[in-house]
């Protein structure tokens, strides 16, 4: 926790940004130190990555965003990120939304499918995603 505290604080200093991935709605569940770290990094947040089901896991761990609509949870969790956070939200092979609470945006991007037979395995998938908006 303190390497990535430390690390977030330096690409604010350096006026960089800083992006983390919410990674997993069964962690998020399950350790309320994890949570609180995460909660303490939002504010030096440039890009939030998570999927609806870490959202959801998270604003529950929270408990503050229960009950609310995931446009609701998204907006106030946007909030909470750096100055001009943005705050992406995937769904698998449905549309992503990209929020940003100092613009109150949202911003529905549809996913175009990627293969044209069965998908056997996702893993990976939200990985793959973030280094591709990364790179952009």
């Amino acid at each position: 926790a303190e390497a990535v505290d430390a690390l977030a604080r330096a690409a604010a200093e350096a006026e960089g940004l800083f992006a983390l991935n919410l990674s997993s709605a069964r962690l998020m569940r399950s350790s309320e130190k994890v949570v609180a770290e995460v909660g303490k990094l939002l504010p030096l947040t440039s890009l939030l990555f998570c999927n609806e089901s870490e959202l959801e896991a998270f604003c529950a761990a929270r408990h503050r965003l229960t009950g609310q609509s995931q446009r609701e949870s998204a907006a106030e969790i946007a909030g909470r990120l750096a100055s001009g956070g943005l705050l992406v939200v995937t769904a698998g092979s449905a549309t992503t939304r990209v929020y940003s609470e100092a613009q109150d945006i949202e911003l529905a991007v549809p996913v175009e499918p990627a293969l044209a037979h069965e998908v056997v395995d996702t893993n990976g998938a939200g990985d793959s995603f973030v280094a591709g908006w990364l790179a952009c």
